[in-house]
């Protein structure tokens, strides 16, 4: 329950389920109980406390399932460091925490996509987009990583395999606002105005019948207009 509190935002609630899991009578909680209540705060995003708590597991006996689960827990914290320092545009410092990711399992999806991500920001979509690329002989259906390979494709102007990624996602995801005003932009920078405009008033379609279907959720975030058009082994990337 912790966990989905945590995953539609109520961090605050999640943090005091899990925290109240975590002391519930127990001296010392068992090892199985404090990797719960670290998952909690991976998806709560309470880094100060996760970071201690892995710490303190750090030398804990583990059985092979728990001690893959500490790994995933290590590796999503890092991750999100990676991506904290990106944001604040220190590379050099994001790339030194995904390095070591990167060397210990050189296919593993997740660094090879938030290296893909600092590769843009460095201003080295071509870089990127081989990234991504590699990424999707792994995981060929993954429709982030399908939308993402067509934004840096789209950076070097190269449309057409923008739209071969476009397309792909749309067929994983065809109802998906997201996926619908993605290939919006994408026929408006190839100039064809018309099929922008229907592109995007069937995202504003589908998120509407989103909302309408699930009322008691949050919003869906509105999908952005397209610019001009109207509604009807890995290297330092630094």
């Amino acid at each position: 329950m912790a966990t989905g509190y945590a995953d539609i935002g109520d961090t605050a609630r999640a943090s005091q389920l899990a925290t109240r899991l975590l002391e519930s009578g127990q001296d010392q909680p068992s090892v199985e109980l404090r990797l719960q209540y670290a998952s909690v705060l991976l998806s709560a995003r309470q880094d100060a406390p996760l970071l201690l708590v892995l710490r303190q597991l750090q030398s804990a006996a583990m059985d092979a399932a728990q001690a893959q689960q500490y790994a995933d827990l290590r590796e999503g914290y890092a991750l999100r460091q990676v991506e904290l320092y990106r944001q604040m545009g220190n590379l050099e410092q994001a790339y030194a925490v995904l390095a070591p990711l990167l060397q210990h399992d050189g296919q593993a999806v997740k660094p090879l996509q938030a290296l893909a991500r600092l590769y843009v920001s460095a201003g080295k979509p071509e870089d990127a987009l081989q990234i991504y690329r590699q990424v999707l002989q792994l995981q060929p259906d993954d429709v982030d990583t399908l939308l993402a390979a067509a934004g840096a494709a789209e950076q070097i102007h190269d449309l057409g395999a923008a739209s071969g990624f476009v397309d792909a996602a749309l067929s994983q995801t065809p109802h998906s606002p997201r996926v619908l005003a993605d290939a919006a932009r994408l026929y408006r920078a190839r100039g064809d105005s018309r099929r922008a405009a229907a592109y995007f008033r069937q995202a504003l379609d589908e998120q509407a019948q989103a909302l309408a279907d699930s009322p008691a959720t949050m919003a869906l975030p509105m999908p952005s207009l397209p610019s001009g058009s109207t509604p009807g082994g890995a290297a330092n990337p630094v």
